[in-house]
C-alpha cells in the first residue's frame, strides 16, 4: 500500500508533520480532513530499492516469540499499536525493527493486522496472514494467536526431531564425500600415471573417474564454479512454494 508524508496546520498555526498508509492519494486526503486542520502538503513517498542484505527476516523462533508476546499483550488489554511498538523496540536486528516500525505505521493509518502483514508475506506464511485476518473480523484476535502459538511449537517440535534424525545420515554424507574428494585430487593422479604406463582399455567407470579428477586438477576454477551453481540451484528450488 502506499505511503504519504504530509504536513498539517492548526487554526493557531502550529504545524504538524507524518506520515500514511492509503490505497490512493484521495484516500489519504479524506483521513486527513478527518482531524480539522488544514492541509498544506501531501505526497507520496517512493519506495526505495532494498538490497537483499537489508530484507528483513525472522528465524521460526522469532514467530514463535512474535505470535507468543503479541497474545499475551492483547489478552491483558494493551492495544495492537501499542503491543507492535513494545514488539519493535524488542528487535535485536535493525532490519526487523523497520519492518515492525512499517506495519506499526500501517496499523495506525486505520488498515488491520492482517493486511499490513501481507507486506512482507515473503516472512509470514499466507495460512498465517489469513488466520490473523480472520481473527480480527471475528473479533477473536486473541484466540486465534494462541492457536498459531500452539501449531508453531508443535511445528517447531517436529523440525527438531526431523534435524535430529538427519544429523547422523549428515555427518557420514558428509565423511563419504570429504573422502570421495581425497581420492580424486591426491591418490588418483598417482593411479594415472601407473595406468599410463600399461597399454591396456581401461573400464568405462575408470576413465570417467580419471576425466573427473584431471578435470578437477586442471580447471580448479570452473570446478568451483560448477559447485556453486549446483548449491545455487537447490537453494533456488527449496526456496519455492
Amino acid at each position: 500500500m502506499p505511503k504519504y508524508q504530509y504536513t498539517l496546520s492548526s487554526q493557531s498555526g502550529i504545524r504538524t508533520e507524518g506520515t500514511l498508509f492509503a490505497p490512493n492519494l484521495e484516500a489519504a486526503q479524506n483521513k486527513l480532513k478527518r482531524k480539522n486542520k488544514f492541509i498544506i502538503s501531501i505526497s507520496e513517498v517512493k519506495k526505495r530499492h532494498v538490497w537483499f542484505w537489508q530484507m528483513p527476516s525472522l528465524s521460526f523462533q522469532d514467530k514463535m516469540m512474535f505470535v507468543k508476546h503479541l497474545g499475551t499483550m492483547i489478552g491483558v488489554g494493551i492495544p495492537i499499536a501499542e503491543a507492535l511498538e513494545i514488539i519493535m523496540n524488542q528487535a535485536d536486528k535493525a532490519n526487523n525493527k523497520r519492518m515492525y516500525k512499517n506495519i506499526l505505521e500501517m496499523v495506525r493509518s486505520g488498515q488491520s493486522l492482517g493486511k499490513s502483514l501481507e507486506e512482507y508475506s515473503h516472512i509470514f506464511s499466507e495460512v498465517f496472514i489469513n488466520m490473523i485476518s480472520t481473527g480480527e473480523k471475528s473479533g477473536q484476535l486473541e484466540e486465534t494467536l494462541k492457536y498459531l502459538d500452539i501449531q508453531l511449537e508443535k511445528e517447531y517440535d517436529l523440525r527438531k526431531k526431523v534435524v535430529s534424525a538427519f544429523i547422523y545420515p549428515a555427518v557420514i554424507l558428509g565423511i563419504t564425500l570429504l573422502i570421495a574428494i581425497g581420492i580424486v585430487i591426491f591418490i588418483m593422479p598417482r593411479i594415472i600415471k601407473i595406468f599410463d604406463r600399461f597399454e591396456v582399455t581401461l573400464p568405462a567407470i575408470t576413465r570417467g573417474l580419471i576425466s573427473f579428477s584431471t578435470f578437477i586438477i586442471e580447471k580448479p576454477l570452473y570446478t568451483i564454479a560448477i559447485i556453486l551453481a549446483i548449491i545455487a540451484f537447490f537453494v533456488t528450488i527449496f526456496r519455492v512454494k
